[in-house]
């Protein structure tokens, strides 16, 4: 059975300074390379935000609509200061992405959506007014910043033989228990600043999700759980995995629907 809802995760914020430059959502040519943000050295222009609102809507099979694109800038915009602050920390401890892992993410996109090869994927993604190196920067920030989080807490991780034994009952408990495929996203609340800014994001996936977006995609581009960069695929689980204050949600959910917005203490589940 297949259900898509949120679960929560954990998520690490950065202290830095970024300066937002307004700007309206439309593009001429002419002021494509005008400065729109700083995240401290780096810098966001006009053309960087516009490849990237486009991938987001095309890769979430999204009309691009002067609304959709409206809706979008501002998620954009985080997005890719976001991903610009996580590679400055991460080079800062000589953490940089694997291009072999760049290059067997670009393939299985490329093989998720029917195409032979990378290339026809760059050309495709070209004439839909996007790039591939918008989604090169994306995947080497996601995999810049999985290898900063495994250097800085390996260490801290201790598992106990109580956690092994309790997770190889769960495992055996799989062969009869029933079992549902799980998708995540989730939207950490760190402080009351930022739960307006994440209701406004829960309300733009809904509306989304209600033109038809693809839930995998809007995941990639919204979720802060490390299931993010797998579309937010848990995989197969049993009843007995899930949090027990998102257990009652699921099991009255029907195959293929979402869940509504769930508040908890971390965060929202959508």
């Amino acid at each position: 059975m297949k259900i898509r809802t949120l679960l929560a995760s954990f998520a690490i914020a950065l202290g830095v300074t970024t300066v937002i430059i307004p700007s309206s959502h439309t593009w001429a040519k002419d002021s494509e390379q005008r400065i729109v943000a700083r995240a401290n050295d780096a810098i966001v222009t006009e053309y960087d935000l516009k490849v990237r609102s486009y991938l987001i809507l095309v890769s979430s099979n999204t009309p691009v609509t002067e609304q959709t694109l409206s809706e979008i800038r501002n998620v954009a915009l985080r997005q890719l200061v976001d991903e610009a602050l996580q590679i400055a920390e991460a080079e800062h401890h000589d953490i940089t992405a694997e291009q072999t892992d760049i290059e067997q993410a670009l393939q299985q996109i490329a093989q998720q959506n029917n195409m032979p090869d990378v290339t026809t994927l760059e050309n495709s993604l070209k004439s839909q007014g996007s790039s591939l190196d918008t989604l090169r920067l994306q995947l080497s920030a996601q995999f810049a910043w999985r290898d900063y989080v495994s250097y800085m807490y390996r260490d801290n991780v201790d598992i106990s033989d109580e956690v092994i034994e309790s997770e190889l009952k769960k495992y055996e408990n799989q062969v009869t228990e029933k079992q549902v495929r799980l998708f995540e996203m989730f939207l950490p609340i760190n402080d009351l600043s930022e739960e307006k800014q994440v209701i406004s994001d829960i309300k733009t996936i809904e509306r989304l999700l209600n033109q038809g977006a693809k839930f995998s995609s809007l995941a990639r581009t919204f979720s802060k759980s490390q299931s993010a960069q797998r579309g937010g695929d848990l995989g197969w689980v049993t009843i007995s995995q899930i949090s027990d204050n998102v257990r009652d949600v699921v099991e009255t959910m029907e195959q293929g629907s979402y869940s509504q917005p769930i508040r908890l203490r971390e965060g929202i589940l959508l």
